[in-house]
């Protein structure tokens, strides 16, 4: 069955609209909401579209204060048939309250994202969005509590976190018992080899997930986190986005260490590499060597 998915990218055309016929929103503004008053409307016309499913909502470039976000996802409280929520809070620059005084509730979150009782998949996209290690962690204890959490997808990219504290929003996740597919999206070119290890490790002993996407730059640690988490016994299904670079000298080296982890993971029996460059010796030569375990049923290649 095709979806009817409506589309607004202007906040008073979407106000104005039909709020109950909404099932599959996609909401796409750009330099708008900015004030109190236009979150106050937005979330508001959100609360009214009681028989939403899926929800998309991108809020990048804009600037809105963390307390508005607090109201923003308490309006979806009230969307009792929601699943599916992505957020995309990507470029968005986030001022200060006035009335904040200590770093720790500069960094906040304070959502409750567990009273959407039936979410099940979930993206959120924090790329810039400066919550700093106080506030990873938060995060992490907000999506513990979403018990029917099924799919999540996290991307935290430019953020400065500390590996101590990824790891440990990580862990956070192991009461979320339905959680079997999860995508990563990090970057942790200045993290030391056991820091990297640890983040696979936490994924591999304490989340039973199927399912596994990593986006990941620093090339240098990749082999140390796919070390970490082939202490996991679950996983069927990894998808690595692979750094290279032509120049590199110890490129067999490097193709040797990738597939040396993953011959680790027993039960592993589809991999898929995700690459930029269409031409890259280094992406090649590892697809070769992974054809020969025999295990997997599915090997593939994407371009991104």
């Amino acid at each position: 069955m095709e979806k009817n998915i409506a589309q607004f990218n202007q906040l008073e055309e979407f106000v104005k609209s039909n709020l109950l016929d909404h099932q599959y929103l996609d909401l796409d503004f750009k330099f708008v909401c900015e004030s109190e008053d236009e979150i106050n409307q937005l979330s508001d016309a959100l609360a009214g579209c009681t028989n939403l499913v899926d929800l998309k909502i991108f809020l990048r470039q804009n600037s809105i204060e963390k307390q508005r976000l607090t109201t923003l996802f308490s309006a979806l409280i009230k969307c009792k048939n929601l699943t599916t929520l992505n957020v995309n809070l990507d470029f968005q620059i986030v001022e200060q309250s006035l009335n904040q005084t200590s770093a720790n509730e500069q960094n906040s979150l304070n959502f409750e994202l567990s009273k959407i009782t039936n979410l099940a998949s979930l993206t959120v996209d924090f790329r810039n969005l400066k919550i700093g290690d106080e506030g990873l962690c938060k995060l992490g204890l907000i999506l513990s509590e979403c018990k029917n959490l099924k799919c999540l997808k996290m991307y935290v990219e430019q953020n400065s976190f500390s590996s101590e504290f990824i790891a440990s929003s990580l862990k956070s996740l192991q009461n979320c018992i339905l959680l079997d597919n999860l995508t990563l999206y990090l970057n942790l070119e200045k993290s030391s080899e056991q820091d990297a290890f640890k983040i696979g490790k936490v994924i591999g002993d304490y989340l039973n997930i199927k399912f596994f996407e990593i986006w990941y730059d620093g090339k240098e640690n990749l082999q140390n986190l796919l070390d970490g988490l082939s202490s996991n016994n679950s996983l069927l299904s990894l998808s690595i986005w692979l750094y290279s670079n032509e120049d590199d000298q110890d490129k067999d080296e490097y193709i040797q260490k990738i597939y040396s982890q993953l011959k680790k993971y027993k039960r592993l029996n589809s991999i898929q590499i995700l690459f930029y460059n269409e031409e890259d010796k280094i992406i090649k030569d590892l697809f070769l060597k992974l054809l020969k375990l025999k295990r997997l049923i599915n090997l593939g290649q994407e371009l991104v």
